[in-house]
């Protein structure tokens, strides 16, 4: 019965030892994949502004460039009458 006792307690702390390693195994990995999925989303995050930043600039200048025909348009207008024209492109004014 002792030697009984003595083998239950020994398969226990053999168990317990491997699961212990096994949990500090699994953190280290968890912080691996952790940091790696960190990573991944900042990838992510640049290029999501990259793409946002394109998108606004190309915007901005589809506004210039219908502002600049505009523009022209009353230029081309007040020279055809005659009439002075002293307003300055868009983007120069501010």
């Amino acid at each position: 019965m002792i030697w009984t006792i003595a083998a239950n307690i020994v398969i226990v702390g053999a168990a317990s030892a491997t699961i212990s390693i096994l949990a500090a195994e699994m953190g280290k990995n968890a912080m691996i994949v952790g940091t790696y999925l960190e990573e991944m989303l900042k990838r992510r995050r640049a290029r999501q502004l990259a793409e946002a930043e394109e998108r606004g600039a190309t915007k901005a200048r589809a506004e210039l460039s219908a502002r600049m025909r505009e523009w022209n348009e009353r230029r081309l207008a007040a020279a055809s009458k005659g009439e002075p024209f002293d307003e300055p492109p868009p983007g120069l004014n501010g």
